[in-house]
């Protein structure tokens, strides 16, 4: 009998312990706490509370109503640490409440405001408390579930945990007691709850995060969720901080560190679902793995057409790079001016030059392209990017689509003519100081400031040679938006840009060359090889011959589009001008011979108007000048037929030719009334002064004339560079003897 109450008096006590919890056996109240002792402590966290601010614990009973007894306490470290100690409480259940200043691991920075958190939690089996936005978030729903649903402490905790873990996507982790989440646990956890508190963070300020707060809280206590406008709110700011959350994990390392504490943060973006697939953590490429396309390049007829590509990837891709911010770390770049938005869409006359027309989607991985038909002059291309959810591109579909028929190439439109019209007025001063010291520098002119030597201070030497940059800078402006565009106006462009370096270099040697505008970050460019500058120039101008019109040159062009449309003639002269300027006589014959063969000029009188005159090839107005008896300086000539035929006589002199040189003088002479000559090199010199010809400097240098009929030194030959030029370019270097 005793062996049998052996057993039976150890079940009675344990029958007896369960009716006095359940409040059976008893009088005693069950909502009536019972007081115990209990060792309370943990942090602060959203960031962690600096040091100092307070936090306040009140008692509640079973029902969460208040006992009436509060406990204070102070968080004492930057980690948010705070302790109540042991000690005796009248309940199990209780409210904490903290307020102070944060750690914003968004920014970086400790906050300018202060912030109020708080927990409910039972302190009979807790070995540490955490404060943080979950426990907060989750506090209003617990009192509901508890006080109207009549749920226990224990269900109400582990239902209203697993619906707010639910809302932010992380129910994974359901099963731990949110005020054991920590941010320095270096858990899955500890990352989730660092999401959580950036997400509701992000630039807010601490006024804005209390509202907040507030809002998702009391809306969550209704019924376990968030409204959809609250819940999309939550996924914005949560793609928003998808590029951010390598810093904000940084500034979570560092913050404790300089705390002299070591935390890690696991990767943010590996415990989320963010493209929504049902898979977290695959949303970017691992090493070894690619996306291809298969064709990874289209070739459109201008008809348009049906495309079909296959996407071959291990991840979701996107057509639009995902939108992913940090926040407030988010920069508008800088606005820039583009030539589109400086030149406008009417640069040419009635030409369509629009983006390529396409519709585009993305099912299965199978991209479909309907490409429109086009009515572009000229091919037009576009390229299709392919994205991972990072916002990584990983592929690039090229797109190229054939231009419509045709064979015309485009005039100026009004944009366009105001353009070009700019850029000749420039082009015209820069011709009128070049023609003018041409003739002060060979004493064709008089004046004792523009006579050898040069003083590299002289005003109008800084003019001359600015102007002619200025005409060259808006030229390649031009030039570059054609480029962009359309590409049908390069080489005549390459002309005037030809004659502008041509007579730089014969006044001044080695010059800065550049064919496209200089970038604004490197605007110093140093002096270029007169060789290397003389072989691009030449290159240049074959391809303008092969490309330009047969034609007479318009010589005076009041219409932008005749001034754009140089004739193969000038492009002919200024590179048979050029290949003479090296000594290259017999390579410039053929060039020369093509330009008088054509029969579209002829030697005329200088007395009739400019407009009907056969003698002009190509000149500019003139900024200032008069008319006198045979030089009509309203106007500057760069190339007449006299000059022209003067240069092949000259060439056939240097080739030894005989009857050629002197018919050619004579020819000039008889038109002019000058009297007759042999046609020599001394007899060219006479006709060209008697004439006042331009290039008369350059004529006199490459027959070695320069030093006995201008009486200069051989540094003379060529002009100093200018002071202020040499003040503004760091790479810029002075000529030899100046």
């Amino acid at each position: 009998m005793k062996k049998h109450l052996l057993y039976i008096l150890p079940l009675l006590a344990v029958l007896s312990c369960e009716k006095a919890e359940n409040g059976q056996g008893n009088n005693q109240d069950p909502e009536k706490p019972t007081p115990a002792s209990y060792t309370v402590a943990g942090k602060v966290e959203k960031g962690p509370f600096v040091q100092g601010s307070s936090i306040t614990m009140a008692t509640m009973d079973a029902k969460l109503n208040a006992t009436g007894k509060n406990y204070t306490a102070t968080i004492t470290d930057d980690a948010g640490t705070f302790s109540f100690g042991t000690q005796e409480f009248d309940s199990q259940y209780a409210r904490l409440t903290a307020s102070g200043y944060f750690f914003n691991e968004v920014k970086g920075e400790l906050s300018k405001g202060t912030l109020t958190l708080s927990a409910i939690v039972d302190l009979s089996n807790k070995k540490s408390v955490n404060v943080n936005l979950l426990t907060h978030l989750e506090s209003m729903r617990i009192q509901k579930l508890i006080g109207t649903d009549g749920k226990s402490f224990s269900d109400a905790v582990k239902q209203a945990q697993e619906e707010l873990l639910t809302c932010f996507e992380f129910q994974q982790y359901a099963s731990t007691d949110a005020s054991q989440f920590s941010i320095t646990s270096g858990t899955d956890e500890a990352a989730a709850l660092i999401l959580i508190s950036s997400i509701i963070q992000m630039d807010r300020s601490e006024a804005q995060i209390t509202e907040w707060l507030s809002k998702l809280a009391s809306d969550f206590a209704e019924d376990g969720q968030f409204s959809d406008a609250n819940k999309e709110q939550i996924f914005k700011d949560r793609e928003l901080l998808y590029a951010g959350l390598s810093e904000i994990s940084q500034n979570i390392v560092k913050r404790y560190s300089e705390l002299g504490i070591y935390v890690t943060v696991k990767d943010i973006s590996a415990i989320v679902d963010w493209d929504g697939d049902g898979i977290v953590g695959n949303e970017t490429l691992k090493e070894g793995e690619s996306v291809t396309l298969s064709p990874a390049t289209i070739e459109v007829p201008a008809e348009g057409g049906h495309f079909t590509v296959e996407i071959k990837s291990p991840v979701k891709v996107y057509l639009e790079q995902p939108n992913h911010g940090s926040g407030y770390l988010d920069v508008t770049p800088p606005s820039v001016i583009t030539p589109g938005e400086i030149f406008g869409d009417s640069f040419y006359d009635g030409v369509q030059n629009s983006p390529m027309s396409y519709t585009k989607e993305l099912k299965d991985k199978i991209l479909t392209i309907d490409v429109a038909a086009t009515q572009n002059w000229t091919p037009t291309s576009s390229e299709i990017d392919i994205y991972v959810f990072s916002g990584e591109k990983v592929a690039t579909l090229s797109i190229t689509q054939a231009p419509a028929a045709t064979t015309e190439i485009p005039k100026l439109g009004d944009i366009g003519k105001m353009a070009m019209a700019g850029f000749m007025n420039v082009f015209a001063q820069a011709m009128t100081m070049n023609n003018d010291a041409d003739k002060l520098y060979t004493h064709l002119k008089s004046n004792p400031a523009f006579i050898a030597p040069m003083d590299p201070n002289y005003s109008s030497l800084y003019d001359f040679w600015s102007y002619f940059y200025q005409s060259i800078n808006r030229l390649l402006q031009i030039k570059d938006y054609d480029a962009s565009v359309l590409s049908v106006y390069q080489e005549y462009f390459n002309i005037y840009s030809a004659i502008a370096f041509y007579n730089m270099v014969v006044f001044w040697g080695d010059v800065p060359y550049f064919t496209t505008t200089p970038s604004m970050d490197n605007p110093y460019l140093p002096r270029t090889r007169t060789a290397d500058i003389f072989s691009s120039l030449e290159n240049q101008l074959k391809a303008a011959i092969e490309y330009a019109e047969e034609k007479q040159n318009v010589a005076l062009a009041e219409d932008p589009n005749d001034a754009l449309f140089l004739s193969k003639d000038v492009a002919r002269i200024i590179l048979a001008e050029i290949l003479a300027y090296q000594g290259r006589f017999s390579d410039a014959i053929p060039y020369l011979q093509a330009a008088t063969n054509k029969g579209h000029y002829g030697l005329d009188n200088p007395e009739n108007p400019i407009e009907r005159r056969m003698d002009i090839i190509l000149a500019v107005r003139s900024q200032n000048g008069t008319k006198s008896s045979l030089v009509d300086d309203r106007y500057q000539i760069i190339i007449s037929y006299p000059d022209m035929l003067l240069l092949l006589a000259e060439c056939e002199l240097k080739q030894g030719g005989k009857n050629n040189p002197k018919q050619i003088c004579n020819g000039i002479e008889n038109a002019y009334g000058l009297p007759l000559s042999e046609g020599t090199i001394d007899d060219i010199k006479s006709i060209r002064k008697s004439l006042s010809l331009p290039g008369y400097f350059a004529f006199l240098k490459r027959n070695g004339l320069a030093k006995s009929e201008i009486g200069l030194e051989d540094y003379q030959l060529i002009l100093p560079i200018p002071q202020r030029e040499l003040n503004n370019n760091p790479n810029m270097t002075q000529n030899p003897g100046y």
